[in-house]
């Protein structure tokens, strides 16, 4: 799974996420979580918010200035939410 598929899910979803959240969300080891938060912090393009305290967790705010994810969006334009099989199934 690419950065950008991370930040979109992230996004869609609107929490905090620690590394071992955002492993588990993917599947993936906390090294892998730990790799997808230090890529969205050193990328640009995606604006992040950050807590330190009682331990480091991140928001995304938004990827490219868009501050609602590519699902909702569509889902918006359609007035109903595409079907999975459409959709990437993910």
């Amino acid at each position: 799974m690419s950065t950008e598929l991370a930040a979109e899910k992230l996004l869609d979803d609107g929490g905090y996420f620690t590394a071992i959240e955002v492993a588990r969300l993917f599947g993936q080891s906390t090294q892998h979580g730990q790799r997808y938060i230090d890529n969205l912090l050193a990328n640009p393009r995606f604006k992040i918010k950050q807590r330190f305290k009682p331990v480091h967790k991140i928001k995304v705010l938004s990827i490219d200035g868009r501050k609602q994810s590519i699902d909702k969006l569509q889902n918006g334009a359609l007035l109903f939410a595409r079907p999975k099989s459409l959709s990437g199934g993910v």
